[in-house]
């Protein structure tokens, strides 16, 4: 799946214009998986630490997950690196 260049951010690609509205059949976007999937990003990008909750349906895998594994991050897979994936997460780029 290619990422679209006039999509800014991680919650971005879970919006309505995002790749995952696109191709993922029946997928809605949430504007709280938005939310923590750009809270995520800015996160792994200024080396920080976020704890967030949210509530059953909010869709906390993808907003983790996205920003985890986005080459627009600016530390790419580096965070998904230090919770010990190791090389493993190289090949899922």
């Amino acid at each position: 799946m290619s990422l679209p260049e006039d999509l800014e951010g991680a919650g971005a690609l879970l919006g309505a214009d995002g790749p995952f509205a696109h191709h993922i059949e029946g997928f809605a976007p949430r504007i709280q998986q938005q939310q923590m999937s750009d809270a995520v990003e800015q996160t792994l990008d200024n080396q920080s630490v976020l704890v967030c909750e949210a509530g059953t349906g909010t869709g906390k895998t993808y907003a983790y997950l996205v920003p985890a594994f986005s080459p627009r991050s600016a530390n790419g897979t580096e965070g998904v690196d230090d919770c010990g994936a190791g090389n493993d997460a190289q090949g899922a780029q």
